[in-house]
């Protein structure tokens, strides 16, 4: 599981007949990769556009300190313009309410913010053998310090109201090198 990075960003332009499309970085689908959009459903690679919310996950070529390409084997895509993305860690959960609250660091805010998870569909991403996998979770399933990236179209009385989460555990976070 050597070199195996995650990127999340926004793609700068289509996937090319190459099956890379541009990032901050190229990213390359390799054959087999496995494309969702933020809900979880299968898309083609041609969904991915200019403008594209991206979460890659595959290995980072040359190598680790000096990364220019992924090489794909897992993709999420956001194409929604109203939706909201926020990345951060769980810092509190209420089960109660079905509200989490992660800690959110960014150029454009840091701070703590509150997610309504009730209506949410949720996903743990997590590494079997060498390859990525995918589950539906419910609130019961969550642990404070899981990574999380949260899709949203509106706040509710004071907190977020999730469309999508989507948790990193912590397997992942020690198996890859993230880039922002």
């Amino acid at each position: 599981m050597k070199n195996q990075a995650l990127f999340t960003g926004i793609a700068t332009s289509a996937v090319g007949v190459d099956n890379n499309f541009g990032t901050a970085l190229t990213i390359g689908i390799t054959t087999g990769a496995r494309i969702f959009d933020k809900f979880g459903t299968v898309i083609a690679n041609d969904e991915i556009v200019n403008g594209s919310d991206v979460d890659v996950f595959g290995l980072g070529l040359p190598d680790l300190a000096t990364i220019d390409t992924i090489k794909a084997a897992f993709v999420i895509a956001d194409n929604e313009v109203d939706s909201e993305k926020l990345s951060g860690v769980i810092a509190a959960i209420n089960g109660i309410e079905s509200e989490i609250t992660i800690t959110v660091v960014s150029g454009l805010f840091s701070g703590d913010v509150c997610v309504d998870i009730s209506e949410a569909n949720m996903f743990l991403l997590s590494i079997i053998g060498d390859s990525v996998s995918s589950q539906e979770v419910t609130i019961n399933d969550l642990q404070l310090g899981l990574s999380v990236d949260v899709y949203s179209d509106s706040e509710n009385g004071g907190c977020r109201s999730a469309d999508v989460v989507w948790f990193l555990n912590e397997l992942m976070l020690l198996s890859f090198k993230v880039i922002y």
